[in-house]
């Protein structure tokens, strides 16, 4: 029986804040570290997949500690992994505390929109609308869609499915339907978080990646990102308890623009309507029709 893992070596995710809805190729964001492996046989189960991480960072570099351990090497891991899911983690981030920053910027431009960006009573439609203007050859990209609401569904209805052949300097727009409900009894405004991830080689083939290993049940590589005071000392490494024949590894980075999520509901208080605060909730034509909301305990008609 073949045994494939798949593991790439970082990606590095900036974050924004869901008032952000364009990032530029130069922008520079703050960002995180992490890394990931994913079974790519069709038949295979296999068991404790770990990944440990080890530094020359003092522990002391992380506010609340790491998860009770003194020092580094740290490990993250789960019972098993099977074909077709993704181990995906920020090892640091899962004990709870602010892992090691970086920053990047995402050589890319690209937009986030939605409208409307009301969702009524009962539920509706929204067309979430996002572009992508590569500033380098590097072509291969993928679009996540992570809504923070229970049920929503999308459906691409135009734009390229293929996004790893894409030219630098030409913008491509990718359009979704996303059916939203709504669980809270009252209108809201709603934008999903969306990750624009970039950086990938240019027509990579999923199934034979630039670096091969096995058989071998771990893999490991230096990250210079977590050598700390100490060169040469950070390292990421992946196993697993049993042989893997073959372990196909990226070793290189990506780069993760991250737009976050939005659900605000109407506002409770005439203060929150003041200093153009009306404008965030998506649903009111001026502070005046916003404050009357508030007074008449929404019975007011929405502008």
């Amino acid at each position: 029986m073949r045994r494939e893992v798949k593991v790439s070596r970082s990606v590095i995710r900036g974050e924004v804040g869901s008032g952000t809805d364009a990032v530029s190729a130069s922008q520079l964001l703050n960002g995180t570290w992490s890394w990931f492996f994913t079974i790519d046989d069709n038949d295979v189960v296999v068991a404790d997949p770990t990944i440990t991480v080890d530094s020359g960072y003092p522990v002391s570099a992380f506010p609340g500690g790491l998860g009770g351990a003194t020092s580094f090497p740290v490990s993250v891991g789960q019972a098993s992994l099977s074909p077709g899911e993704s181990f995906f983690s920020n090892p640091l981030a899962q004990f709870g505390v602010t892992t090691i920053q970086a920053t990047m910027s995402p050589g890319f431009d690209s937009t986030r929109s939605v409208t409307p960006l009301t969702i009524p009573i009962g539920g509706g439609h929204q067309k979430l609308t996002v572009t992508i203007t590569p500033r380098t050859t590097l072509g291969g990209y993928k679009v996540a869609i992570y809504p923070d609401i229970p049920g929503v569904t999308d459906t691409q209805v135009s734009g390229p499915t293929d996004l790893n052949n894409l030219q630098a300097d030409m913008t491509y727009t990718i359009v979704y339907d996303l059916d939203v409900p709504n669980p809270f009894g009252v209108p809201f405004a709603f934008k999903p978080g969306v990750h624009v991830n970039g950086g990938l080689p240019n027509s990579i083939d999923w199934n034979s990646f630039n670096c091969c290993t096995g058989p071998t049940n771990s893999v490991s590589f230096a990250d210079p990102s977590l050598d700390g005071g100490t060169p040469g000392r950070g390292h990421v490494t992946y196993s697993v308890d049993q042989t893997v024949n073959n372990w196909s590894v990226i070793n290189g980075s990506f780069l993760e623009v991250g737009y976050d999520g939005l659900v605000l509901l109407p506002p409770t208080s005439a203060d929150q309507c003041r200093d153009a605060g009306w404008r965030e909730f998506g649903m009111f034509k001026n502070q005046g029709d916003c404050v009357s909301y508030v007074a008449t305990g929404g019975k007011n008609p929405l502008g």
